[in-house]
């Protein structure tokens, strides 16, 4: 699989190139500019694409450590288009929030973490019509846990509406977002973790990620 993955970027690398020489070559002015930037962007987009399936295949060299997991989050937020934007709620400033809570520690591969928790974001950004919090807490005795609450577009897609995830990875809409979710739930389980969703209402959704506290 990494092979052929090699292979498909590399030849996304030519179309690339050919595109950034045909950008230099057009007056700025040109109006076949636009179609130029275009295939630049898709090129971007289906390259991403190709980064994050390999996630799906690639085992990593795990390290473990004690990592600070609310400002690991507040960091994912400022990674994430979205939140800062249309899907967050009216005057919500997520990042600031979360700077502001209590530290929570927990065991784990910081590179792992990271990655679990801008994925988990990137599909609620890729599926919510409005996400309502973002919150990191320890009960006694359990697991650290990440929780987004967020609500549906009450006209969206029906493949976006399970309240299982194994149901999700199957069927959410657009694709990406389901790579999105899958790449999170495989990495969640690598860290030993685990993922689940509540549903307390037709529209609303509570994704739960749950890692190890520090020991």
């Amino acid at each position: 699989m990494g092979d052929v993955v090699h292979r498909l970027k590399n030849k996304l690398g030519g179309i690339h190139g050919f595109a950034d020489l045909l950008q230099k070559e057009l007056p700025e002015d040109d109006p076949r500019l636009r179609y130029v930037q275009r295939i630049q962007s898709g090129v971007d987009q289906v390259d991403e694409m190709f980064v994050r399936l390999m996630k799906l295949f690639r085992t990593p060299a795990i390290r473990t450590e004690k990592i600070e997991l609310t400002d690991r989050m507040a960091a994912a937020v400022g990674r994430v288009a979205g939140l800062a934007g249309t899907r967050a709620a009216a005057g919500v400033d997520f990042a600031e929030k979360l700077r502001k809570a209590p530290k929570i520690r927990v065991t784990g591969d910081p590179d792992l973490v990271d990655d679990t928790l801008f994925h988990l974001l990137d599909f609620t950004c890729q599926t919510a019509e409005t996400i309502w919090s973002l919150s990191v807490s320890a009960p006694d005795g359990r697991p650290a846990a990440v929780t987004i609450r967020y609500e549906l577009p009450e006209n969206g897609l029906p493949e976006n509406r399970s309240d299982r995830i194994g149901e999700l990875l199957k069927r959410a809409q657009p694709v990406e977002a389901r790579i999105s979710l899958a790449v999170a739930d495989r990495l969640c389980r690598l860290l030993g973790g685990r993922l689940k969703m509540e549903a307390p209402d037709s529209r609303s959704r509570c994704l739960l990620l749950q890692i190890k506290r520090e020991t």
